[in-house]
């Protein structure tokens, strides 16, 4: 449901196969040589439990001004609440999830956070999931977060070469051409799922099932 929005924001995207184990997923995306280094993000998109409402997201890493995951976390966990006006839950390090690590988060090299939208064992958010006119908007919310996103000014990369620290281009001038889209079938029925995308003039983004690991839903 997100990615005909995010083709309206003229968004490119590119989808994660929905059918590949989480350690085989995990591989796959790594192998598109995205990484956190180029800006590139990756976004997974949940149905949350534990009886609360609203929103709640995870980040990679700890906490920290310097933590891209954490700063695209709160971007898109702020924006879908303030547009949609459901209940933020926050954006949290994946220490403090109680499998106390993400694989998908922290083995994969881009920019990385799982969004939970909702809670399936609350039947005020039930209503709403089983509501296509709502589940649209909630698509369009997520689209416009990541937008507001990508819009950020980058936060800079420090590399060391010998004894001198070199700032890093604009993401702009970095890519002077964009990394080839392999073809791929958007998902015929609605999927809640993984998204990345590239923070170039246009962004690669895709979708996929739960990657926290089989039965997350």
């Amino acid at each position: 449901k997100v990615l005909p929005h995010l083709d309206k924001k003229k968004i490119l995207y590119q989808a994660v196969p929905l059918d590949l184990p989480l350690i085989q997923r995990i591989d796959w995306i790594n192998n598109t040589g995205y990484t956190e280094e180029q800006g590139d993000i990756f976004v997974e998109l949940h149905i949350n439990d534990g009886g609360k409402r609203g929103v709640e997201s995870w980040f990679k890493g700890s906490p920290g001004p310097d933590n891209k995951s954490q700063r695209l976390a709160e971007t898109l966990t702020n924006a879908v609440c303030r547009i949609t006006g459901y209940e933020n839950q926050k954006a949290k390090s994946e220490y403090e999830h109680e499998l106390q690590s993400l694989l998908i988060l922290n083995q994969t090299n881009p920019i990385g956070t799982a969004i939970e939208t909702l809670y399936i064992d609350n039947q005020e958010d039930i209503k709403i999931l089983k509501d296509e006119n709502k589940l649209d908007a909630l698509a369009d919310a997520i689209a416009t977060g990541i937008e507001e996103y990508l819009k950020l000014p980058q936060l800079p990369q420090q590399k060391t070469e010998g004894n001198m620290q070199v700032q890093p281009l604009p993401i702009q001038q970095q890519v002077q051409s964009p990394k080839p889209l392999q073809p791929v079938t958007k998902p015929s029925i609605p999927n809640l799922g993984s998204l990345f995308s590239k923070p170039s003039s246009l962004a690669n983004f895709g979708g996929s099932k739960p990657l926290f690991g089989d039965g997350a839903f």
